[in-house]
């Protein structure tokens, strides 16, 4: 198969909707387990919507015309918006209105622009996820593990369809507004010249307003919930990484039966597993808030009590004993995702909560 049949294959629109079919085998059968990692699935729907902007995306034509279009369109939106808040300055309902949807497709033009810089960066940590999940456990820890991964799958394509479900939902609901209320003519105030946006003026480019509006909505919507959930999952696998450590460690010993040699490699292996874990925390970041960066740091520090109950003084050479010591030492920092050159946005939010118990301190 040529570069050229790959690329078609690749953006088939089967892509979008593999996870979900993927998500109801496992399902349905309580031995099955996912081919692949959650985040390799999102990624993949971000890539079926053709706005994945990584080196190899921006290879192909055709892709670099659409990023451009889809540019264009959400640049027109946004200054049609911005000149619809001139009509609503009296009105400050209406204004708080425009306002907020301007913020939402500035925060969506962030976002293009941040994947435009960092995709690559993303699929070096989704990849590294992706091998980590195909690593093979071995022991008595292996059907705890291979049921945690499938837990977390399920878990997490059952946010993934609420999420898309509330999600399509909003989409109908805007989209429908102007034909059950009387006072609304589009899905979102905008002003055009020569009021081309009014229907009794313009009928033909109201009807292009309309349904510019209704595509670019869905499409930058569905497109966002699909990059969330790949930003946001990939602190989920992190997290689940974490966890499947934690379950090698806590049966490391009944693993190697006294078999001073096989605890050194083992050992060796996990301590490489959780050197890579930290890496990947550092090496870039997803979100500056999320209840899965939370999980992740809570996660991590089960770590060093793990790498405790795993170490038995009985057991194994001083060299032995040392490198567990090491990793003891080494597992008690918990695990921050971090952008730099920026401070962690745990410590923002601590700074925060610091100035606002002074300031509570003082009112009283």
């Amino acid at each position: 198969m040529t570069e050229l049949q790959i690329e078609r294959k690749n953006c088939k629109w089967d892509r979008f909707w593999s996870p979900f079919i993927e998500g109801w085998a496992v399902f349905k059968d309580p031995q099955a387990h996912s081919t692949h990692i959650i985040a390799f699935w999102t990624r993949d729907q971000v890539k079926a919507l053709c706005l994945y902007t990584n080196s190899e995306e921006r290879r192909v034509t055709r892709n670099v015309v659409w990023h451009y279009y889809i540019v264009i369109q959400l640049a027109v939106s946004l200054a049609s918006l911005c000149y619809g808040v001139l009509e609503s300055i009296d009105d400050i309902a209406i204004l708080g209105r425009d306002l907020v949807f301007i913020i939402s497709v500035i925060f969506i033009f962030f976002r293009l622009i941040f994947f435009a810089q960092y995709a690559n960066d993303v699929d070096a940590v989704i990849d590294a996820l992706e091998d980590i999940h195909h690593c093979e456990t071995k022991g008595p820890g292996r059907k705890e593990v291979q049921a945690t991964k499938r837990l977390h799958f399920l878990l997490f394509m059952a946010l993934i369809i609420a999420w898309f479900t509330f999600l399509i939902s909003f989409v109908l609901i805007k989209i429908s507004t102007p034909f059950w209320m009387e006072s609304v003519t589009l899905p979102f105030h905008v002003a055009w010249p020569c009021h081309l946006h009014d229907p009794s003026k313009h009928p033909i480019a109201y009807c292009l307003i309309f349904v510019s509006q209704s595509t670019t909505l869905t499409y930058f919507l569905v497109w966002l919930g699909a990059v969330e959930n790949m930003a946001v999952s990939i602190f989920f696998e992190l997290t689940s990484s974490l966890r499947v450590l934690c379950i090698e460690l806590r049966n490391l010993q009944e693993h190697c039966h006294g078999d001073e040699s096989l605890l050194e490699r083992e050992l060796h292996r996990l301590t490489k597993f959780h050197q890579r874990i930290i890496l990947l925390s550092d090496h870039w970041h997803l979100s500056f808030w999320s209840k899965f960066g939370d999980m992740l740091s809570e996660e991590s520090a089960e770590v060093a009590e793990a790498v405790y109950e795993a170490y038995d003084p009985t057991v194994g050479s001083i060299n032995i004993h040392q490198h567990f010591r090491f990793f003891i030492l080494r597992a008690q920092k918990p695990l921050i995702m971090r952008a730099s050159p920026f401070p962690p946005f745990n410590l923002i939010l601590k700074q925060c909560y610091s100035i606002l118990t002074v300031l509570s301190g003082t009112l009283e």
